[in-house]
């Protein structure tokens, strides 16, 4: 199973995470560790291997999670949210398996993003047999905690009030940032619709006698929507 082979065949529960996918991910969210992952397909620079069995490790950091896929997802899945309420960033590739417990008990307590479409993992020429998802999940406790733990480093009240805003801010901050990639995204694919409209618009000049072809062009654009290849182009 740790050869390439092995990993895009049907008969494994391991799916290497498309490099054009993590690397817009990892533009944004700068990972600091791979928490599941083996030599041949390894995202970060650190990373846990079944040897070191990243469910027994402590995540810290901004971490990546693309876990095996068969029966002990929902471990991975649980280990990484109760990572986030010990203080850790934890993005995660999933599939989109919106019926399982897993899913309902720790991603829907996550932000979740749904991948359009089925994506090709590693180097495989079809795309996968499921669709995906990207579930974030972050320290919505870290401000308490760390209040918490100055607390016991002094009874000065104004240096915790300080210590405790400080705390919420940087909090916010990061909330912001994921709020603005969010509109980030949405106006791209704004522009990317109004590039489309206008090709829609041209051709319609074009065959502006043909109304059967007009149907065609309109019933095109609003039917099959626009959305981003692996290029980065409007298809």
């Amino acid at each position: 199973m740790n050869n390439m082979a092995a990993m895009m065949s049907s008969t494994t529960d391991m799916w290497e995470t498309p490099k054009w996918l993590f690397d817009q991910l990892n533009e944004f969210y700068r990972f600091d560790i791979d928490v599941c992952a083996v030599p041949e397909n390894a995202k970060c620079a650190r990373f846990f291997t079944p040897e070191h069995d990243g469910l027994m490790q402590e995540w810290t950091g901004t971490c990546w999670m693309n876990p095996p896929y068969g029966r002990e997802i929902g471990k991975w899945v649980r280990k990484a949210y109760e990572s986030a309420q010990k203080g850790a960033t934890v993005v995660c590739l999933l599939p989109a398996r919106t019926d399982t417990s897993w899913w309902h008990d720790y991603c829907m307590k996550g932000e979740i993003t749904f991948l359009r479409g089925r994506i090709k993992f590693g180097q495989a020429k079809n795309s996968a047999p499921f669709p995906s998802a990207i579930v974030v999940f972050r320290p919505t406790m870290n401000a308490e905690k760390i209040v918490k733990e100055l607390r016991w480093l002094s009874e000065n009240d104004e240096l915790v009030f300080a210590a405790e805003t400080m705390a919420k801010a940087a909090y916010l901050i990061e909330s912001l940032q994921a709020q603005l990639l969010q509109k980030t995204q949405q106006l791209e694919a704004s522009k990317r619709r109004e590039r489309a409209a206008v090709k829609v618009l041209e051709r319609i000049k074009r065959d502006i006698y043909d109304q059967d072809k007009i149907y065609i062009h309109i019933a095109d654009f609003f039917g099959r929507g626009i959305y981003i290849d692996e290029d980065g182009d409007a298809e």
